[in-house]
């Protein structure tokens, strides 16, 4: 945009101002907590439904224990299917850091496993205070 800026990387940036900016164009990278939540929706209802816009790459421990549970997905290159069974199988989660299973993704994927058969283990490694939702 043509902004002067010093220090990309340091613990201390400079940023000197200019007269304009010039445009630019950017694309906001999909949320993959918001796709993983429109996935488990669906699994969780027995739905079916068809994801555009999405970085599958962001989202495969999701992926994998939705596939897990037993539902079906078509992955794409930016988009994603899933076909639920009409009953979800238990699968146990461990939440880790990027690129692992997504600890803001646990209570939504813990009220998924409501539906399913069976029991789920959930264990919670990154935010100590995460199960409050079940008080």
């Amino acid at each position: 945009m043509g902004a002067k800026i010093k220090g990309a990387g340091t613990n201390k940036i400079e940023v000197e101002g200019v007269k304009n900016l010039k445009d630019v164009s950017y694309n906001i990278m999909p949320d993959r907590i918001e796709s993983g939540t429109f996935l488990c929706i669906a699994a969780a209802t027995n739905g079916n439904i068809l994801l555009k816009n999405v970085d599958t790459e962001h989202i495969t421990p999701v992926i994998n224990k939705l596939e897990e549970t037993g539902c079906k997905l078509k992955i794409q290159r930016r988009e994603i299917e899933i076909e639920a069974p009409k009953k979800l199988k238990a699968v146990d989660i461990k939440t880790m850091p990027y690129p692992g299973f997504p600890t803001d993704m646990q209570s939504i994927f813990a009220t998924t496993l409501t539906t399913a058969k069976g029991t789920s283990i959930i264990v919670e490694n990154i935010f100590e205070n995460r199960y409050k939702y079940t008080r």
